[in-house]
């Protein structure tokens, strides 16, 4: 057994932290074993570093509106209702899709203005967009749940034995 030098341990974490690549890519791009290297990062929480500098990315990409949100109207005399409620909701919905979609012009904008991005800011928009793809999926309802796959049913067609037999009598087949 061989000792890493912590030198090489610095540079493999670097790389997964800005998204260069998965464990098993860096520990073979190194020349370790894949078990090796997953065994790090669990053990200096790696995912969460890497997670934490994609949230950092997309909020130096994307900095918060410069007006504060409104707080939300409550009924001061009526119980609240299910209309209410999804008011609510709806207005939530509404202002959520809104910051969505001005985050994604912003990265868009910043794409077409940018004359020379290097991979470091390539790599801050990819988590941007990552990042992005996770609030629209949470959003709309779609985080954490597989994708129902639909079986397929053979289409049964009825075969008028009648009205598909030919005219000509010689040529058909008696079934048996």
């Amino acid at each position: 057994m061989h000792t890493i030098a912590p030198k090489l341990w610095e540079a493999i974490r670097n790389d997964y932290i800005r998204g260069e690549g998965s464990l098993a890519t860096l520990a073979a791009r190194h020349g370790l074993k894949k078990g090796t290297v997953e065994h790090r990062c669990k053990a200096e929480r790696w995912t969460a570093l890497r997670q934490q500098r994609a949230d950092g990315a997309l909020a130096r990409l994307v900095p918060p509106p410069d007006v504060a949100l409104p707080a939300p109207h409550l009924p001061t005399t009526a119980p609240l209702s299910a209309e209410w409620l999804q008011e609510q909701q709806l207005s939530h919905f509404s202002e959520n899709t809104r910051l969505i979609q001005e985050a994604r012009k912003k990265i868009g904008d910043h794409l077409v203005t940018a004359s020379n991005l290097n991979e470091k800011s390539l790599n801050l928009i990819a988590n941007s967009i990552a990042t992005l793809a996770e609030a629209s999926a949470k959003l709309l309802g779609l985080h954490g749940k597989k994708k129902e796959v639909q079986k397929r049913r053979p289409v049964i067609v009825p075969l008028d034995v009648e009205a598909s037999a030919p005219a000509d009598n010689e040529n058909s087949v008696a079934a048996g």
